[in-house]
C-alpha cells in the first residue's frame, strides 16, 4: 500500500453523508468494523435488537487498534469486530437512525460511539465521538476520489 495520508472529517455529517462514506470505503477494501455500546451501569438491554441482528456478522476479537481509550486501556486491544458489507451496513442503518457520526446521546438507555472501519486489520476510518472527531486513512489515490464525495475535511500540516 502506498503512503498514508489522514484526512480529517467534520463530525456533522448528516447520516446520509455518512452512509455514504462508509460505502466509500467498503468499495475500496474496508472489511471489518467495530463500535462502542456505551451505557451507564450495567450493559443496557436497548442494544439487544442490534448486537443479536448482527450477530451473523461478528468476526470475534482480534487486536485492533482504537481510536478512543478508556483509562487504563491500551489503544491496541482485543476488540469486537464484524464483517463489513452493503449486508451488514443495512443492519446499522435499521437500527441507528442518526448515523454513525452522530454525537453520542449519553442517555440513560445507552448509546452508540466510536464507530471503526478496519482494512486488512488496520485503521481505515476512526470516529472518536465525544471529540467530534472523524479520520479517514487514505493513499494518494484514495486523496483525488475521496474528493468526489464533496465532503468536507481537511488535512494537517505535516
Amino acid at each position: 500500500m502506498n503512503a498514508i495520508i489522514q484526512r480529517f472529517i467534520r463530525d456533522d455529517l448528516s447520516p446520509e453523508q455518512g452512509w455514504r462514506v462508509i460505502d466509500w470505503c467498503i468499495e475500496r477494501g474496508g472489511d471489518e468494523f467495530s463500535f462502542r455500546l456505551m451505557g451507564l451501569g450495567d450493559p443496557p438491554s436497548s442494544h439487544e435488537p442490534l448486537t443479536n441482528a448482527l450477530k451473523s456478522f461478528h468476526r470475534g476479537t482480534p487486536k485492533r487498534e482504537n481510536m478512543a481509550t478508556l483509562a487504563g486501556e491500551e489503544t491496541r486491544r482485543p476488540t469486537d469486530t464484524w464483517r463489513l458489507s452493503t449486508e451488514s451496513v443495512g443492519v446499522l442503518r435499521q437500527h441507528i437512525a442518526d448515523g454513525l457520526f452522530a454525537a453520542p446521546s449519553y442517555s440513560v438507555a445507552g448509546w452508540f460511539e466510536d464507530f471503526t472501519i478496519y482494512r486488512r486489520g488496520e485503521v481505515m476510518l476512526g470516529v472518536v465521538s465525544h471529540e467530534g472527531l472523524v479520520v479517514l486513512r487514505l493513499t494518494e489515490r484514495e486523496r483525488g476520489e475521496f474528493s468526489e464525495l464533496k465532503i468536507e475535511s481537511h488535512e494537517t500540516p505535516t
